[in-house]
C-alpha cells in the first residue's frame, strides 16, 4: 500500500494535547512539590531514628549515655539535609559542600575507622585500633515517598488535561 500523503502528529496535535505535551516537557512545578514533601518525609524519619525502609537505627553510645537523639549531637546534619529540584528531577541530600558532608555518607552507610600508622584512635569511650559505624540510613525513597510522587505527578497531569479540555472544538 503506497503512501500518498503522510502526517506528523506533533504538528497536528490538538490544542489540548499541545497544552499536555508542553506541559510535560518541564515538571518543575510538580518536582518542586516532591521534593518538599520528600524532605519533610525525610526529616520526620531522622527524628523517629528510622530509615526509608522503616529500620530502627541502632543507637549510639554518645546517644545512650547523655540521653539523646542517634545523629543529632549538634543538629549539623539533620540540617544539612535539604532538597533540589527541576525540569525533570527532585532529590534530595547533604551538599559535598556542607561542613557535614564530610561524615554524612559515613552514617549513611557504615564504615570501619580505623587509625593510621598503628596508632589508636582517640574516642571519648578511650584509645581504639578501629571503631565500626553502623550504616544509619536517612536519606533515601521510601514506599510512602513514591506513592507521594505519584500523586503529585498525577495531579499535575490532571491538571494539564483538565484545562486543555477547553480548548478541544467541539
Amino acid at each position: 500500500m503506497a503512501m500518498i500523503r503522510s502526517i506528523t502528529i506533533t504538528e497536528n496535535l490538538t490544542p489540548a494535547l499541545r497544552k499536555v505535551a508542553e506541559g510535560v516537557s518541564d515538571l518543575s512545578e510538580p518536582m518542586a512539590d516532591i521534593a518538599g514533601k520528600w524532605l519533610i518525609n525525610t526529616h520526620d524519619r531522622f527524628r523517629a531514628e528510622i530509615s526509608p525502609a522503616g529500620v530502627p537505627w541502632d543507637k549510639n553510645r554518645r546517644a545512650i549515655a547523655e540521653g539523646n537523639a542517634t545523629l543529632f549531637k549538634s543538629g549539623a546534619l539533620f540540617n544539612a539535609i535539604d532538597k533540589a529540584f527541576g525540569a525533570n528531577f527532585a532529590q534530595i541530600g547533604v551538599e559535598e559542600t556542607a561542613g557535614p558532608a564530610i561524615y554524612a555518607l559515613v552514617h549513611q552507610e557504615g564504615a570501619v575507622i580505623t587509625a593510621a600508622r598503628g596508632k589508636a584512635l582517640n574516642t571519648p569511650y578511650g584509645p581504639f585500633k578501629s571503631v565500626t559505624i553502623p550504616a544509619r540510613p536517612y536519606v533515601g525513597f521510601a514506599e510512602e515517598d513514591e506513592v507521594m510522587a505519584v500523586e503529585f505527578l498525577s495531579a499535575h497531569l490532571q491538571k494539564l488535561f483538565d484545562s486543555g479540555a477547553a480548548a478541544v472544538p467541539a
